[in-house]
């Protein structure tokens, strides 16, 4: 017992904080653009093995894109992954699902769902315009959300160096 409430409320040593959180490139696609998405474990647990199933479900709730991302030992309490979906998708609302599974368990230890949506809209098949940062399409935008991902788990990696 004395263990455990020493390790409770400490990111990575407290199996309650593990979480699993979902960042979308960009809330507006255009029909057939590649669409990204950044998958985050945080919090997990050292010497632990993962696993996450991702999909996209459309707005009937059918799944249009699916993967799984295999068994990875953690050794740092974070990881993060980004999913891109080459072909694009087809003219609709999207949300992102994800479930964050301890290697040997079924049963889910985070999920990722239904809060982490986009559109894609055929009126910028042609002309280009509208969707990403600001209502601007900028090359590479995706890229610099995977890269402010991975400058936050920084911060927090260095922070939980300094409570050490």
């Amino acid at each position: 017992r004395t263990a455990a409430s020493a390790n409770a409320n400490v990111c990575g040593e407290d199996a309650d904080l593990v979480e699993l959180k979902t960042a979308i490139g960009k809330v507006d696609y255009k029909v057939s653009d590649p669409v990204e998405y950044v998958l985050t474990a945080d919090c997990t647990l050292n010497g632990y093995e993962y696993k996450i199933k991702t999909e996209v479900v459309d707005s009937a709730g059918l799944s249009v894109y699916a993967e799984k991302i295999g068994i990875w030992e953690e050794t740092d309490n974070i990881e993060v992954f980004t999913i891109t979906i080459q072909d694009g998708l087809d003219e609709g609302t999207y949300c992102v699902n994800s479930m964050l599974f301890e290697h040997m368990n079924s049963v889910p230890i985070s999920v990722s769902s239904g809060t982490d949506c986009f559109d894609v809209d055929p009126a910028k098949r042609d002309n280009g315009g509208g969707g990403g940062f600001l209502g601007l399409d900028i090359p590479g935008f995706t890229g610099l959300t995977a890269f402010i991902a991975m400058l936050g788990a920084a911060i927090v990696a260095f922070r939980r160096l300094e409570d050490q």
